[in-house]
């Protein structure tokens, strides 16, 4: 890939912050793939757990403001990392908070560090 190519936003992980900041747990979750969806559920993280901390989040005031995208870098033939920082207003202030969404090649999001 030619470095100066420009790596576009992807619609998932746009789709997931949008969730995040409505705190919608299963939008969230739609937008995971299943190995992921494995990997939470091992430590009893499901689709309501994820709610439960989202409205929790919520009522401590807690709010995501616009994300900023910082870029994407293809990973190998399968799988694309997006960078991104978040702003996340509470009570205490904004605290701006980096993530990396990574993408395989059916389009769900496989890891989020």
């Amino acid at each position: 890939m030619p470095r100066n190519r420009t790596v576009e936003r992807a619609p998932v992980v746009e789709q997931y912050l949008k969730a995040q900041a409505s705190f919608d747990a299963g939008g969230m979750w739609n937008t995971i793939g299943e190995e992921l969806k494995q990997q939470l559920a091992s430590s009893n993280t499901d689709v309501q757990a994820l709610q439960d901390e989202l409205n929790k989040a919520r009522d401590s005031g807690r709010r995501y403001s616009t994300p900023l995208y910082v870029g994407g870098v293809p990973m190998d033939s399968q799988s694309i990392a997006y960078f991104y920082v978040v702003p996340v207003d509470s009570p205490n202030g904004t605290t701006r908070v980096p993530y990396i969404y990574v993408v395989g090649s059916d389009g769900k999001i496989d890891a989020i560090q």
